[in-house]
C-alpha cells in the first residue's frame, strides 16, 4: 500500500502511526491501571459501581479506544492488507461490544448510566468540552 503514496507523505504518516501505537498502548495501560489490572487478569473488576475516573472520564469503553488507536497506528506505520484487515476487525469488534454492552450497563446502573451515556462518548474523546 505504501508504494501508492508519494515519499513526501509516507514518512510523516509513518511517524504519526508510530505515535498512535505508543499513545494507544499508553491509554490501554492507563485503563488497566484504573481498573486495578483486573481486566488483564480476567477477573471481575472490583471498585465503584460505575467507573467514572481515569480514561472513563473521556470515553465509556477506553480499552477499545486504546486498541483502535494501536491498530490505526499500525496501518499508518506499516501500511498493508493485514494492517487494514486488523483495523477493520477492530472496528467491527468495538462496535459489536458497544452494541452488546450498553444495554447491559443501562439495565445494571439505570439512570446513572443514561446520564453517563449523554455526557461521555462511547469510543472517541471529544476534542472540546460540551456545553
Amino acid at each position: 500500500m505504501s508504494h501508492l503514496l508519494s515519499p513526501g507523505i509516507v514518512r510523516p504518516l509513518s511517524w504519526l502511526g508510530l505515535f498512535l501505537v505508543a499513545a494507544g498502548a499508553a491509554w490501554t495501560l492507563w485503563t488497566l491501571r484504573t481498573t486495578g489490572w483486573a481486566r488483564l487478569l480476567g477477573r471481575p473488576v472490583s471498585g465503584p459501581a460505575l467507573w467514572l475516573r481515569g480514561p472513563y472520564r473521556f470515553v465509556r469503553h477506553p480499552m477499545w479506544t486504546g486498541l483502535l488507536s494501536v491498530l490505526l497506528g499500525l496501518l499508518l506505520w506499516r501500511p498493508g492488507w493485514s494492517s487494514a484487515v486488523a483495523l477493520l476487525a477492530g472496528v467491527v469488534g468495538a462496535e459489536s461490544w458497544v452494541a452488546l454492552n450498553e444495554p447491559k450497563c443501562r439495565c445494571r446502573f439505570g439512570e446513572a448510566y443514561r446520564r453517563y451515556q449523554t455526557a461521555v462518548p462511547a469510543l472517541f474523546p471529544r476534542l472540546r468540552r460540551r456545553d
